[in-house]
């Protein structure tokens, strides 16, 4: 909905309305997956589903290619020098877990809480939103995930972060 990207654009100061993980072979499922898949939370429905449990909206792993179909620009960060070891790649595949398959976070509240903090750039709203698991926003997941591997700071309260904090965080935090 290019509304909703509009506004999110202009309430966060940003270019950026939404933020993903990529994934390449993804090693846990049941079947074995290759390729380039993206881990995203959207409010949906996609024209494509989830490849592990058909959802097309909220929590989601998708084929890249499917998630690019219809952009028209993207940026890529990619994380320097990580490799994944077997105590990494478990403590990645418990988070997924936790996350994959939750609904997207679309609490009226805490989307007006975090627009106000963000177009007035004062901070004070963050503690309006509480961490949570149980729905996460597209930034949020993205959080989530960095907080759990050990790439952000084990206190940063990945409910409130919007596309342009996860890049100043990155910028900041990250291998």
């Amino acid at each position: 909905d290019p509304g909703l990207d509009g506004i999110i654009e202009i309430a966060t100061h940003s270019p950026w309305e939404h933020a993903a993980l990529i994934v390449k072979d993804p090693w846990w499922g049941k079947e074995q997956l290759s390729g380039l898949y993206v881990f995203q939370s959207g409010t949906g429905p996609n024209g494509y589903p989830d490849v592990l449990n058909g959802k097309l909206c909220g929590v989601t792993l998708n084929h890249l290619n499917d998630f690019l179909a219809n952009r028209e620009e993207i940026f890529v960060r990619s994380l320097e020098n990580v490799d994944l070891n077997t105590k990494q790649k478990k403590t990645f595949v418990k988070a997924f877990q936790e996350a994959h398959g939750k609904p997207y976070d679309s609490t009226c509240w805490y989307w007006c809480w975090e627009g106000i903090d963000s177009f007035l750039r004062c901070r004070l709203c963050k503690c309006c939103i509480p961490k949570h698991t149980d729905k996460f926003w597209c930034s949020a997941l993205v959080a989530f995930m960095y907080v759990k591997m050990g790439w952000f700071d084990p206190d940063l309260d990945w409910s409130d972060q919007t596309p342009a904090d996860l890049a100043q965080t990155y910028e900041t935090q990250c291998p």
